[in-house]
Order: structure tokens, then C-alpha cells, then sequence
């Protein structure tokens, strides 16, 4: 007597379709679907989420919940996370460990969540050369992320050879950026 609980971020019925899952398994685990939307599309989740990961991460340091100031919340709930909820508990993780005293700043995020919000009217300024090719370097970043980094995939997820992902990564400067990664709020 089993019970399997399985998650995926792709689209088993297209997959299907191509050829890239197996029909017979997806009606055997196609009991009970439960469809959840990205984390960037549950905003409201992010700070509750972000509450619970810091609780937990402390209490395997050893250390009492940190403070999370709204500055900080409010960096989190309007960065994408294209990794989805596991970004941001790596995120969290990762300040409980480098913020020991309890002390969660905005020079304490990564990089990627403080630079997206540095200059509110990056996204709207400049022609539309420059436009695009901020647009085109954060969705090649996001697909990167979303595939974990596995070039192949990312490639053929945005309609890319590899070497041409490749070139692209080189040309944006694209890097991969490691995370190691009561809960209070403060104003």
C-alpha cells in the first residue's frame, strides 16, 4: 500500500505529446492534481513563507528568529523568483547563516533581489535597443534559473542552439550566482 506525492514544473500532458513522458505512468500518478501558480503570481505568500523558512533555519543554528525589516520584505515580495519557492528558501537560509546576530539588512540580500530594485525606472528608461536587451538578458537569466542551469534544456526551452545561448551568456555577462543558503517584522 503506497502513496506517491510527485511535483513537476513542466507540462506533463504536452510532454506527452512530444513524446517525453510516458502516457501509461502520467494516468497512474494523475490521480489527484493540484496545481499550484509561481510564487511571483502568490506575492501575498512570500512574507508568511519567508517567516517560516527564517524560523526554521534558525532554530537548526541555534539562534532566535531574526527581525525582517518591511524595507526587506518589501525587496522580496517584488523580486520574480524564478526559482520559485525554493529560491526563496535558500535566500533565507542563506541570511540566517551570514546574519547570525539576527540582524537581516538590505546590503544582506543577493545580489540579484537588491540590484532589480537599485533604480525603479531602470525597466521604463532608455531606447528600445537598450530596453530590449534587458528584457532578453533577464528572461535568458530566469529560463537559466528554471532549468537549473542545465544549458541544454534552457536552449531548447527558449527556441536556442546551445552555442547560441552560450554566445548570448557571454555577451550579457550572465553569471551564476551560488546560494548557500517567531518570525518578527520590523518597520
Amino acid at each position: 500500500d503506497v502513496r506517491v506525492i510527485s511535483a513537476t514544473n513542466r507540462d506533463l500532458e504536452q510532454e506527452m505529446k512530444h513524446r517525453r513522458f510516458r502516457e501509461d505512468l502520467f494516468f497512474r500518478i494523475s490521480v489527484l492534481r493540484i496545481s499550484i501558480e509561481p510564487l511571483r503570481r502568490r506575492r501575498e505568500d512570500i512574507a508568511v513563507l519567508a517567516c517560516y523558512f527564517a524560523r526554521k533555519y534558525a532554530s537548526l543554528h541555534g539562534t532566535r528568529p531574526p527581525e525582517i525589516p518591511s524595507r526587506v520584505l518589501h525587496l522580496l515580495e517584488t523580486y520574480a523568483w524564478p526559482g520559485n519557492v525554493r529560491e526563496l528558501e535558500n535566500e533565507i537560509q542563506r541570511l540566517i547563516a551570514f546574519c547570525p546576530e539576527g540582524n537581516i539588512t538590505e546590503g544582506a540580500l543577493s545580489e540579484r533581489i537588491r540590484d532589480r530594485h537599485q533604480d525603479p525606472d531602470a525597466g521604463a528608461s532608455g531606447n528600445l535597443k537598450e530596453r530590449m536587451t534587458r528584457f532578453e538578458r533577464e528572461l535568458i537569466r530566469e529560463a537559466l534559473e528554471t532549468y537549473a542551469w542545465n544549458k541544454s534544456r534552457t536552449a531548447r526551452h527558449l527556441g536556442l542552439t546551445r552555442q547560441g545561448l552560450h554566445r548570448k551568456v557571454r555577451r550579457f555577462g550572465i553569471v551564476r550566482e551560488d546560494s548557500a543558503s517567531g518570525c518578527r517584522k520590523s518597520g
